[in-house]
């Protein structure tokens, strides 16, 4: 079990727990809920898969102390590294990393066969930012029904995104690894907007005006 950690000053750490403890403790920890740990183990982060920009992670074994405290409201809910839609060209696959940008393009559901011969319902959304580059996202089971063709135009942040190198650079959201802030209330949201805005006022836009970064077709897409 990996969580995501934040304190008072914004500052971000990954917490792991393996085997008894991740079953221990997996019942008592709740997001956006605020906890004092004690014992864990510091150790050297593995930035390959993580979004979390900090060079270190602690191991929680179950000898660990976690207790539930109240909010006072000191902590902020979630913290953000965003990275722009042109540098994700330079980020290796499987990485995750925080992205913010302007829905452009929206898919229908469909239903999709697994590898492992299952199967889960698949959207495509297209977002832009002002690096001047496009970028699909796709979207996994129940993440499709947070965002739809009213929410085009919109600003959505996206934490946890994994990298995919199928068809150029594109994005995967699932509920294990991802989650969804539409119209979040961030600096950097709000500096889209006023972009974006800004852009569709001054000139006809259109999705064309951007370098796309995935050029795969619909249908070609890796799993989640």
């Amino acid at each position: 079990m990996k969580v995501g950690l934040v304190d008072m000053y914004g500052t971000q750490i990954e917490g792991t727990f393996f085997n008894e403890a991740a079953e221990l403790f997996d019942p008592c920890i709740h997001e956006n809920k605020v906890y004092l740990f004690s014992n864990g183990c510091v150790k050297m982060a593995n930035k390959k898969f993580t979004s979390i920009k900090n060079d270190f992670c602690i191991v929680f074994e179950k000898n660990a102390q976690i207790i539930e405290v109240v909010d006072d409201g000191s902590i902020a809910a979630q913290a953000f590294e965003f990275c722009d839609i042109k540098m994700i060209q330079e980020v290796q696959q499987m990485k995750t990393l925080d992205v913010c940008g302007i829905i452009a393009e929206v898919s229908d559901n469909e239903m999709v066969n697994l590898r492992k011969g299952s199967q889960k319902t698949r959207k495509y959304v297209t977002l832009i930012d002002d690096s001047g580059c496009a970028i699909s996202l796709t979207l996994w089971a129940s993440m499709c029904e947070r965002i739809t063709e009213v929410d085009m135009h919109k600003v959505i942040a996206v934490k946890g995104a994994r990298v995919s190198e199928f068809g150029g650079k594109s994005l995967n959201a699932a509920d294990d690894h991802s989650s969804l802030f539409p119209e979040l209330g961030h600096e950097r949201c709000h500096q889209l907007i006023k972009w974006y805005g800004d852009l569709r006022n001054k000139e006809q836009h259109s999705i064309t005006n951007f370098r796309n970064l995935t050029l795969m077709q619909k249908g070609d897409h890796d799993d989640a």
